[in-house]
């Protein structure tokens, strides 16, 4: 049995699952990715809410960390 070993991520688009993400994939192992996407929890919320900042852009970070990390992002709730 030669089968390349594979992980799963749990991907917030903060720094810890990235690293340990990344360290996986350097290591020669197959890596993807999930997302439980709840809508609400996007890069500039919080700012938005306490600065009445409504016109700053919103981003959701997972899909932009499994694009810079190249591997494959399953999203649940989304």
């Amino acid at each position: 049995m030669n089968e390349q070993p594979k992980a799963l991520s749990l991907i917030c688009g903060r720094l810890d699952p990235l690293l340990a993400t990344k360290v996986i994939k350097d290591q020669g192992k197959h890596a993807e990715g999930i997302d439980f996407f709840a809508g609400f929890c996007v890069a500039g919320h919080t700012h938005a809410i306490r600065k009445q900042d409504h016109a700053r852009p919103k981003h959701h970070n997972a899909p932009c960390v499994a694009e810079q990390l190249r591997f494959k992002l399953h999203i649940v709730g989304d």
